[in-house]
């Protein structure tokens, strides 16, 4: 299991615990959320869809694997919020989890 500190991962984000306070630090990414895509065409394509899903099952398992020390206690990451608006597909492709 990845232990706190300040590790980088392959999705340009920081992770870590300092001072005893956990943060998640994501660098700015230009492109849309799955709503705005869903709004604009309606629906999406199945593979595309599956895709997409199949990239944030891997980013929240990643995520909530991720545990740090806090005051002596082990304190784990829960994503609580996984929505259209909160999934973003970047210019490049690249699918991305919000709001954390």
């Amino acid at each position: 299991m990845p232990q706190a500190e300040e590790e980088e991962h392959d999705c340009e984000s920081k992770a870590g615990d300092r001072e005893g306070c956990f943060f998640v630090a994501m660098e700015y990414v230009e492109g849309e959320t799955v709503a705005q895509i869903l709004r604009r065409e309606r629906r999406m394509d199945p593979r595309r869809a599956t895709a997409i899903a199949l990239e944030i099952a891997a980013q929240l398992e990643a995520l909530h694997s991720f545990q740090a020390q806090i005051e002596g206690r082990a304190a784990a990451v829960v994503h609580g919020d996984i929505k259209p608006s909160n999934i973003q597909v970047a210019a490049n492709g690249r699918i991305y989890l919000l709001d954390l």
